[in-house]
């Protein structure tokens, strides 16, 4: 008996933990789906939901996830609410279940966990390679950091600036920005080895426009893996 209630306080412990850190996190992802308030039906979960599952799934992944998510070795993607199939909807009632994703960048793994939100119990688990979610907004902003710090992009990207308006390109805040996820085989033939790794890796497109619209004509690749720009397009 005492060693079941010791076990329990741990397990109580470590899940006080996986809150803390979880509320610990930069930001909640941009595709976080929640309401506010008690869900009925279909609604998306709520913000203790969501809290829930993701602390959940972050504990059963280990403690290196915990931290990882946390400093940006990994990225928590997406939080939505489980679904499932048109027969279990039919018969009015389903367990509430939350799907959680992050990525992995050291492995390129995409780990998607669902866990149940009555007991926070871990219900399956899948990793998957060459799944790319969408960006996140941290993500997108990583993106521009990395452009921003290459020193060659940079340079060429401010003489095309200063071409068309004629005036200095001081900062990336200058520019109206489209950044999403970018996958190698949509350009075949036209990449670098580096390059072409997008896919597999977890890579960003940027195009970048005047805030008169007008399209620079050098459009980074990013990768996110590696923490590097590997190719700007419309280089001569």
């Amino acid at each position: 008996m005492r060693k079941l209630k010791i076990e329990a306080t741990l397990l109580a412990l470590a899940s006080l933990c996986a809150l803390a850190l979880v509320g610990a996190l930069p930001m909640w992802p941009s595709h976080v789906l929640s309401v506010e308030g008690a869900p009925t039906g279909y609604d998306p979960l709520t913000i203790h939901e969501v809290d829930t599952v993701v602390a959940a799934a972050l504990q059963a992944a280990g403690e290196a996830s915990l931290s990882a998510v946390t400093t940006g070795a990994q990225e928590l993607l997406l939080v939505e609410r489980h679904e499932v199939p048109k027969a279990v909807y039919a018969s009015g009632k389903w367990p509430r279940q939350g799907d959680v994703y992050h990525y992995d960048y050291a492995t390129d793994t995409l780990i998607h966990t669902t866990v149940d939100v009555e007991s926070g119990a871990v219900v399956g688990v899948e990793r998957v390679q060459g799944v790319q979610l969408p960006l996140t907004e941290r993500e997108k902003q990583r993106t521009l950091d990395l452009i921003q710090a290459d020193t060659a992009l940079w340079t060429a990207l401010s003489a095309r600036y200063h071409t068309i308006t004629g005036e200095p390109l001081r900062g990336i805040e200058q520019l109206k920005v489209k950044v999403s996820v970018f996958y190698a085989d949509v350009m075949p033939g036209r990449l670098n080895p580096a390059a072409q790794l997008c896919g597999q890796h977890r890579c960003a497109q940027a195009l970048l426009f005047t805030t008169e619209k007008t399209l620079l004509d050098l459009t980074p690749i990013v990768d996110l893996s590696q923490g590097a720009v590997v190719q700007t397009l419309g280089e001569e």
